[in-house]
């Protein structure tokens, strides 16, 4: 798949369109894939600095649907704990289609669980670059994504808590 087909896919799979695509092709980038360097960015580490961005825009949506709706701490980071491990992530990311559209290291043939994670991570912090910070689109593309099951409606943060944790 090339860089287009690529970006198409992944913006089909997040339900967002970017403004600006070089967003989403960084969070696509392993480290030490032939992308080097992106809006005058060096990207040594590939997509890791945009999904420690995207790690924290997610902490922040889900701990702050957990206040909306009054959920305990302890309730918070049982969901936090089910919801946004590298092992759920990485399933998310191959279940979706997303990790196709990874721009791996050359010497890889596959991504890995941990590329799949921080990939899924960095597409939100992505998103979140993308619009400026709008938490509203990127609780919808984390809703698209399945990272959450409650887009726009933090009451439903408990629900989703409850079923979580019997899955």
């Amino acid at each position: 798949m090339n860089k287009i087909q690529k970006l198409q896919l992944a913006q089909q799979i997040t339900g967002h369109t970017f403004k600006n695509p070089d967003w989403l092709w960084e969070a696509l980038q392993a480290a030490g894939s032939d992308v080097s360097k992106l809006n005058g960015r060096t990207l040594p580490e590939g997509n890791r600095p945009l999904a420690g961005l995207g790690d924290l825009v997610i902490d922040l949506i889900i701990k702050s649907d957990c206040y909306n709706s009054n959920m305990s701490t302890g309730s918070t980071v049982t969901l936090l704990q089910t919801r946004v491990n590298n092992n759920r992530l990485a399933r998310l990311c191959g279940k979706s289609g997303l990790a196709e559209c990874i721009n791996l290291n050359p010497s890889q043939s596959l991504a890995t669980p941990i590329l799949c994670a921080a990939t899924v991570e960095a597409v939100v912090g992505a998103v979140y670059q993308d619009t400026s910070g709008n938490l509203a689109n990127v609780r919808d593309v984390m809703s698209k994504m399945g990272i959450i099951d409650w887009a726009g409606s933090s009451s439903s943060a408990t629900t989703s808590s409850s079923s979580s944790s019997s899955s």
